[in-house]
């Protein structure tokens, strides 16, 4: 019973204050406000773009999503088969984390250690990824996230779950995450589904939008009443593939009926973002930062505020998604 009154004064309290307040963090004047140093440090330190990035950022603007390939981007013919050994090994020791979504196997712990050495680390904070991440967000952005998953078969009959649903990420209203596709990927594999235009003031921005500071998902079958078919893209593509996607559009994927996914998935946050990193600090954190470029840096130790980051963690099952 006490637990009952304490969850539903949670709730009153999150959805008459906090929710507002996060509403409030989300209009873009104050937006631009709270990331105005992230802005000025970007112009200060604009970066070198080469084609491929400048056609990847000009299509992430135009739609949300663009799609390119670990040779283009990276240009070295190993780089895919590195990190296809790296989660073969991976598999075989069976070190991952449970999760409730039981479609998928973590390859990694929830908060890995951030490994300079380590070719998942060193892709996330490559210079020609935080270009196309920053020239997008329009500053300097943070880097909090990255996983290493593989994708069942779910049984026939059992419905879509979770991020297998369309649905918005919830942390901010510009996002972008960089997902790469391990094995070759078909409709039979779960591919990453997206609604181009669905991004921040773009044409399908304000179907369904985000409730901040929580996403949004949409009812079953409602979202296929209004967009057309036609608008709506599914990313099969073949083993090292790269797809940048601004998940707080409306996407989905993983929804696998025979074959298996393996994807690495890589993420990047405004940085007043209430996301706070999920990685360990290696104990040589100081010394390594002197080894890196002003992007890089900011994309590792930028702090978010604790306030937030609690109230994002603490308080975002009480919220109504209505």
């Amino acid at each position: 019973m006490r637990k009952a009154i304490k969850n539903t004064i949670t709730r009153i309290v999150g959805n008459l204050i906090l929710r507002p307040y996060f509403k409030f963090r989300t209009r873009k004047p104050i937006w631009l406000f709270l990331n105005r140093k992230a802005r000025r440090l970007f112009i200060s330190h604009k970066p070198i773009i080469n084609e491929t990035q400048q056609n990847i950022i000009s299509i992430l603007f135009k739609d949300g999503v663009a799609q390119t390939h670990i040779e283009e981007l990276f240009l070295d013919k190993n780089k895919l088969s590195e990190l296809q050994q790296y989660a073969n090994g991976l598999r075989e020791k069976n070190t991952g984390a449970k999760t409730s979504k039981t479609f998928l196997t973590y390859l990694l712990n929830p908060n890995p250690m951030l490994d300079f050495e380590n070719i998942i680390t060193k892709l996330a904070l490559d210079e020609r990824v935080l270009t196309i991440v920053n020239s997008y967000f329009e500053m300097f952005g943070k880097f909090y996230y990255f996983t290493l998953n593989i994708t069942h078969p779910i049984t026939e009959g059992v419905e879509a779950m979770q991020s297998q649903r369309w649905h918005r990420d919830p942390e901010d209203i510009k996002m972008l995450k960089m997902f790469i596709y391990l094995n070759d990927v078909d409709e039979e594999a779960g591919p990453f589904i997206y609604i181009p235009k669905s991004n921040l003031e773009n044409k399908w921005n304000k179907i369904f939008p985000q409730r901040p500071p929580i996403g949004y998902y949409p009812p079953d079958g409602e979202l296929e009443k209004i967009i057309p078919q036609n608008e709506i893209k599914k990313y099969t593509a073949r083993a090292g593939s790269i797809i940048f996607g601004d998940t707080a559009g409306l996407h989905k994927g993983g929804f696998a009926t025979k074959k298996e996914r393996i994807m690495l998935t890589i993420g990047y946050a405004p940085s007043s973002s209430p996301l706070a990193e999920q990685y360990i600090y290696p104990l040589d954190i100081k010394k390594r930062l002197a080894t890196l470029t002003p992007a890089q840096k900011y994309a590792i130790i930028l702090k978010p505020s604790k306030l937030n980051s609690f109230i994002l963690k603490k308080f975002r099952k009480f919220f109504k998604y209505g």
